[in-house]
């Protein structure tokens, strides 16, 4: 388990990943991500449309 920190950006709010998790799950500069909300929080995984 990895902790970040909430940050503003702009008018918005964001979390930035560490080098090692964006490095392990591939992810570049502009890719999408999901958001799966459960009852005790919420997960980020990289998105696959064709998952869906």
């Amino acid at each position: 388990m990895k902790t970040v920190k909430v940050r503003k950006i702009g008018n918005s709010y964001g979390i930035t990943l560490p080098k090692e998790v964006v490095e392990r799950y591939h992810l570049l500069e502009g890719e999408t991500v999901q958001i799966i909300e459960g009852q005790d929080g919420f997960t980020v995984t990289p998105y696959d449309a064709e998952f869906l």
